[in-house]
């Protein structure tokens, strides 16, 4: 098993940084937990975000779920550019706010109803 953090920031994203966000690998699989403001840059430096299998939000604060409004519009953009990009299952709390709500129950993201650690097995 691997863990590679992308941001461990508190609040908010220093420079050159970003908030929580940590990729764990195993059995083959990518599953990233959180994604935190700054987020996406970091981790667009080695992986591409529609190799993951899964993205689980341990809550919704924007330290800790903020990029996925990103990742939501490059996903939309690749498809509008005709690329085949799967959905990735989603594990999150539900939302409580509309913007929230919408990014999470997007037709990008596919709600995923089990554990996190359904991905390795």
């Amino acid at each position: 098993m691997y863990l590679t953090v992308f941001g461990n920031n508190a609040s908010f994203p220093r420079a050159y940084g970003a908030c929580a966000c940590y990729l764990v690998e195993a059995c083959g699989k990518k599953v990233l937990l959180d994604m935190g403001s700054g987020s996406l840059s970091q981790l667009q430096r080695t992986e591409d975000l529609a190799a993951l299998d899964m993205i689980v939000v341990s809550h919704l604060h924007f330290d800790h779920m903020g990029d996925l409004f990103c990742a939501k519009y490059q996903l939309e953009t690749r498809r509008a550019w005709g690329e085949t990009v799967p959905k990735i299952p989603l594990l999150a709390p539900p939302g409580r706010s509309l913007a929230q709500g919408k990014c999470l129950t997007s037709a990008r993201w596919t709600m995923a109803p089990a554990s996190p650690w359904a991905a390795f097995a």
